[in-house]
């Protein structure tokens, strides 16, 4: 507020030296009195030029730098910039690994284990129809089979284990692992397959290609008595899949 009061009289002043209030009063005083007596040469080049354009000229720049000024704020001044529109930044926070003493026993393969929440019992597979013509309801369990298999390992009721590629150590597979990853059903669903086949299903990372295979993890496992549970053995007398 001070820079533009004093911006402002300054340029009340150069008004006023224009219009010769200010002037005459400057000229008798400093220049008549005092530059004559030292050199009168000096003294009319003063009075031509200096003292008709050089005061007011200093007062008008004066005035509008301290009026510009004042308009302008510093950046330490300036308020911090909106937040552009959008949802807030999430903090993903890393998923702790689980305590492996706090986990029930890794006593089965993953793939065995959809074939029995399938069938309803051990050691059993079947040949499965998958022609679009002839819709099978035992291929489309199976399927169903494998997205809760999924979903409980999302979830992490149902713990699943694997060894890293080139390594011979099981270490329970990250729940985040199924967040973009599936069973690969129709591979699975064949008789003779021996492999759990894990598919990317969109990408999430740099590398992730969407239907390509998943190959970080191998030789997945899980806990059979988890499995009875999650997926009970119909009674004796219900005819099976």
């Amino acid at each position: 507020m001070f820079r533009k009061i004093a911006g402002f009289i300054a340029l009340l002043l150069s008004g006023a030296w224009w219009l010769g209030l200010g002037r005459e009063f400057v000229k008798a005083y400093l220049f008549d009195r005092i530059l004559h007596m030292l050199n009168p040469y000096i003294h009319a080049i003063t009075v031509e030029w200096l003292f008709n354009y050089g005061p007011p000229a200093v007062l008008t720049g004066l005035g509008l730098y301290l009026l510009l000024r004042h308009g302008r704020k510093s950046p330490e001044q300036s308020p911090p910039r909106a937040a552009t529109a959008g949802p807030p930044p999430t903090i993903e926070t890393p998923e702790k690994p689980p305590d492996p003493a706090s986990l029930p026993p890794r006593n089965v393969s993953l793939l065995n284990a959809i074939w029995r929440a399938h069938m309803g019992c051990w050691g059993q597979r079947k040949k499965l129809s998958l022609q679009d013509d002839h819709p099978n309801t035992e291929a489309v369990h199976f399927f169903q089979v494998c997205d809760e298999i999924r979903q409980h390992a999302f979830e992490g009721t149902l713990p699943v284990w694997g060894r890293r590629k080139g390594f011979s150590l099981f270490e329970p597979i990250p729940r985040k692992f199924w967040l973009n990853r599936a069973i690969q059903a129709d591979l699975v669903i064949r008789q003779a397959s021996e492999e759990t086949w894990i598919y990317f299903t969109h990408a999430l990372e740099v590398g992730d290609v969407p239907g390509a295979k998943s190959k970080e993890w191998e030789d997945f496992m899980t806990n059979k008595e988890t499995v009875e549970r999650l997926w009970p053995a119909p009674p004796k007398d219900f005819p099976q899949v």
